[in-house]
């Protein structure tokens, strides 16, 4: 069972890498800072009360960090608790914002878990709150540059209510650790 759920697991990184690039240059185009986190924390944490949303999430809590920063003096340190492999965390800003035309997401992450984990950006737009989900990127520990590809949803980027970065632990966590987000821009 155990090298069944590890085979889908790699399957899944592997489709998702398709769409999703990390380490790589930032594509060209028309640059909209969505959160570089210089004017503040209004994040939130998915926690308990997410829980009917697929179990239980493993964020606790966000803060501006100074650690890991890539632009300016901030960062958002993502806090994770304790959680076994295929838990999901979340973690979520709203405010409407237009983000029409934008054809990549592009954030700096620095995963300070000693897992590997799926990241995601899922977009929830108009007065129906329609879920628009990027393709996930596997990362491992260290700092990255992801690249994700938002040409393929099929959404209404005009009137945003919330933005949500989603992370999938692919193992265990032990202790308290964190993952840390900067600079998150949309490429038009």
């Amino acid at each position: 069972m155990k090298k069944l759920f590890s085979i889908i697991l790699l399957n899944f990184a592997l489709v998702c890498s398709v769409f999703a690039q990390v380490d790589v240059k930032v594509p060209e185009g028309q640059v909209q800072v969505i959160d570089d986190f210089e004017n503040g924390n209004y994040w939130i944490w998915a926690g308990s009360d997410w829980d009917r949303y697929g179990g239980h999430k493993a964020s606790w809590g966000c803060r501006l960090s100074q650690k890991h920063v890539t632009q300016g003096r901030y960062s958002m340190e993502l806090l994770l608790e304790p959680a076994y492999s295929g838990t999901n965390a979340v973690w979520f800003y709203d405010g409407s914002q237009d983000l029409s035309g934008g054809k990549y997401i592009v954030l700096d992450v620095y995963n300070a878990t000693s897992v590997d984990c799926s990241i995601s950006i899922v977009i929830q737009a108009t007065d129906e709150w329609k879920w628009l989900e990027t393709p996930s990127y596997v990362i491992k520990s260290g700092k990255h540059k992801i690249v994700l590809d938002t040409s393929k949803i099929n959404g209404d980027f005009f009137d945003v209510k919330r933005i949500n970065v989603n992370a999938f632990l692919l193992g265990n966590t032990k202790k308290d650790t964190s993952i840390f987000i900067d600079n998150i821009l949309l490429i038009k």
